[in-house]
């Protein structure tokens, strides 16, 4: 089940700046690392912090790489043109999201 903001999006939580309540309800939580190790350990744990969290990205610093982390999945995306900045982080997660959603639902099989 999904939350929704205002609009219809779905709702996005920065693990490191936003209040717990908002990451425990959010369907999408980033985060930012040093180490590719370190958001890889990040993304596998999120399922079990945050329940109702589908979409995990943990992204560079610098916007080197993401993890991305999705049920059953957790991927490395490595190259350029990735987000350096929180929001455009989010905007990822929320693409990805959008992309499971629609995969979920059949349109991807």
């Amino acid at each position: 089940m999904s939350t929704r903001d205002s609009v219809g999006r779905p709702v996005v939580a920065d693990e490191g700046h936003a209040d717990r309540a908002w990451v425990q309800a959010a369907d999408v939580v980033v985060s930012r690392h040093r180490s590719r190790h370190r958001a890889r350990r990040w993304v596998r744990r999120v399922p079990h912090r945050y329940p109702g969290c589908t979409v995990a990205v943990g992204g560079h610093r610098a916007g080197r790489w993401c993890v991305i982390g999705v049920p059953g999945l957790v991927v490395v995306v490595a190259g350029p043109g990735l987000p350096r900045s929180p929001a455009g982080v989010a905007a990822l997660g929320r693409a990805v999201f959008a992309a499971w959603l629609y995969w979920h639902a059949g349109g991807g099989s």
